[in-house]
């Protein structure tokens, strides 16, 4: 399966191309990039979450019982990549790009679940006015899901520029995107820490209710209370490959270093915003459609631009 899609995706590619050299393209950027993006969806149903977590560590197993969970519902994408741009009939106002990106994929469910247990460890009673003090001890237990994925991934966008030949212009425009799964997998992290210290340094209720801070130099430091444990479990399984598309419309600014030096005059700094939508598919869980928000910023080298002179 995967190898006829790459390969539907290959004749598509060289089809686009093709077309370009006959809409009387001429080639003039290439942009080296780097870019972040969001997408804000509906919240998975329990469903969704069970089959994610599927074969993992569970609260149950530990005793759910007390455990408090947060959840939100966002896919985050990081993508670093190359795009090769070209003028449509000569004019450096209209722009086609293509382009490949490789980066992590994120479907954040947040199923975040934390116990904390506070446990009575000693009783002091002060030599100075026999009051009594109750010193505990709080153990903590973590439990995250995590989905990452690695991501291919292939750019199409039409530019329009305003004032091209100005040191700083200002675009618009639209694109869309295609996004494969090189790897895919859910972790879970659970963490579990008990830790006891010096006394003089616990907080403290005292018989009568009221809090403090520590028992200043009434006790002397004992050994025996500089203890920690810590216990970390990860567990991975690997998920069915996913996809993404995206439809977008981009706002950019371009800066050119120089519009007299024969060298510097080609090399620009780029940044653009992107919002639309994004569907997502995982064989696991039910399809989604999110709101679509993302930064992407870079390199831009440019052979065939007249920059304005002055």
């Amino acid at each position: 399966m995967k190898t006829q899609k790459t390969i539907i995706l290959a004749i598509c590619l060289i089809a686009t191309l093709g077309n370009l050299q006959a809409q009387k393209l001429q080639f003039s950027d290439v942009y080296l990039f780097g870019g972040a993006a969001s997408a804000q969806t509906g919240a998975l149903a329990q469903w969704d979450v069970n089959e994610m977590q599927r074969g993992l560590l569970q609260p149950n197993n530990l005793g759910s019982r007390g455990y408090s969970q947060n959840a939100n519902s966002s896919r985050y994408s990081n993508q670093g990549g190359i795009m090769a741009a070209w003028k449509i009939n000569g004019s450096e106002k209209q722009k086609l790009r293509i382009g490949f990106s490789g980066g992590s994929y994120q479907a954040n469910w947040a199923s975040d679940f934390y116990k904390e247990t506070t446990y009575r460890l000693d009783t002091f009673v002060s030599q100075q006015t026999g009051e009594m003090y109750f010193v505990d001890s709080t153990h903590r237990q973590n439990l995250s899901y995590q989905h990452n994925a690695q991501m291919f991934n292939i750019h199409l966008n039409y530019l329009q520029t305003l004032n091209p030949q100005n040191k700083l212009s200002f675009y618009v425009g639209g694109g869309a995107s295609l996004g494969m799964s090189l790897s895919n997998q859910v972790t879970v992290n659970y963490s579990e820490n008990s830790d006891l210290g010096d006394p003089s340094a616990y907080n403290y209720y005292n018989n009568n209710g009221n809090y403090g801070s520590g028992y200043g130099n009434n006790y002397n430091n004992n050994s025996s209370y500089n203890y920690n444990q810590n216990i970390n479990i990860f567990e991975t399984k690997t998920q069915s490959p996913t996809q993404n598309i995206s439809a977008f419309a981009l706002t950019g600014l371009n800066w050119r270093l120089s519009n007299k030096n024969r060298f510097f005059k080609h090399i620009n700094l780029f940044g653009e915003w992107q919002t639309g939508l994004q569907v997502n598919r995982m064989q696991e869980i039910n399809n989604s459609i999110g709101f679509l928000n993302g930064l992407t910023g870079g390199l831009r080298v440019s052979f065939n631009d007249s920059p304005r002179k002055n």
